[in-house]
């Protein structure tokens, strides 16, 4: 009986972190793209099977990708891309042969960082480029119902630079940066009216419940990373981390379910980006997930996005030959 108890016992401390780790599940996508090769792709994959990876979506040539969102518990997938006066893109995955849909058409100069919200609202940022129509450059609306029409009207709600944006869980706020350092901001969509959240320069996430923010901290000398969390109903300055600076070789941490948060951490020895799972409550130990992705990237893999857990893709491509290719292409 002993002799059985120390074998349960034993069984136990390996299956617990891996029955831990096995409910968090769902779709990865990311980009793989070259510019030398004219090579603009969207990759899909999952986190329980990371290298059970296929092409989604093939870019235009010579339109780099400067960002993309994919709609929570929705079908669409946004994308901003170009050369210098760069559009949005939107993609339906129920119709993924129909292909990409241009739904800015060279009417706001360059457009940089982009969002879509659950309820299919988009964001999007732009720059002036020389040599090209007046444009306010700001933080634009485009609603669902615009979204449908042959040629959508977008609303500008923020006149000036901003560097990120991110939409709440219930469509009714975001998140946004003024690229000149003032703050993090939220903004109300129902009042019009927008509150300083921090003057640290963070790229935080919201909470699924829309009541929290996490942000990630990296200490400049010591080589570990810190998850920090702030509740939007206290605001407790003791919760921000004290120094920001050092975040910059890591990405904007996820928070895709009320239990999980996710977080990505660049490996010294290894020189490669490594991506974590860690409980929401601060229990339990950090996970390593994606990890055959580092088999298929020089670095790891740099940035992703996390979509649904059952969905129905359909595929454009088998992957057959392609790793190589893939171990030597600049994902950017």
């Amino acid at each position: 009986m002993k002799s059985f108890t120390k074998c349960l016992c034993f069984c136990l401390a390996f299956l617990l972190p891996l029955a831990t780790y096995a409910k968090f599940t769902g779709e990865v996508f990311f980009f793989n793209t070259d510019p030398k090769k004219n090579i603009y792709e969207l990759w899909i994959t999952h986190i329980e099977n990371a290298k059970n990876t296929r092409l989604l979506y093939k870019h235009i040539e010579d339109e780099d990708i400067w960002s993309f969102a994919i709609q929570k518990d929705g079908p669409l997938i946004v994308i901003s891309a170009g050369p210098l006066s760069s559009d949005i893109y939107l993609i339906d995955r129920n119709r993924l042969r129909a292909g990409a849909r241009n739904i800015t058409k060279n009417r706001f100069n360059a457009t940089g960082h982009v969002d879509i919200s659950p309820n299919g609202d988009i964001l999007f940022t732009n720059a002036e480029i020389n040599a090209f129509p007046e444009v306010v450059v700001g933080l634009y609306l485009m609603p669902n119902d615009e979204v449908r029409k042959v040629k959508p009207e977008a609303t500008l709600l923020k006149e000036g630079s901003i560097g990120f944006v991110r939409w709440s869980p219930d469509s009714e706020q975001f998140i946004y940066i003024d690229r000149f350092g003032t703050g993090l901001f939220l903004y109300n969509l129902r009042t019009g009216k927008d509150s300083l959240i921090t003057k640290d320069k963070m790229y935080p996430t919201f909470s699924p419940d829309g009541k929290k923010l996490a942000f990630i901290y990296q200490p400049k000398i010591e080589p570990g990373v810190e998850l920090e969390v702030i509740s939007l109903e206290t605001l407790y300055p003791e919760l921000l981390p004290d120094n920001p600076n050092g975040n910059l070789r890591f990405g904007s941490p996820k928070w895709p379910t009320k239990s999980y948060l996710v977080y990505s951490k660049h490996n010294r020895q290894k020189k490669k980006t490594e991506h974590f799972v860690i409980r929401a409550d601060g229990g339990g130990s950090p996970e390593q997930i994606l990890e055959g992705m580092e088999d298929m990237f020089e670095n790891g893999l740099p940035s992703f996005y996390l979509g649904n857990s059952t969905f129905a893709v359909e595929p454009t491509n088998r992957l057959t030959t392609v790793w190589g290719n893939l171990k030597t292409n600049t994902l950017k």
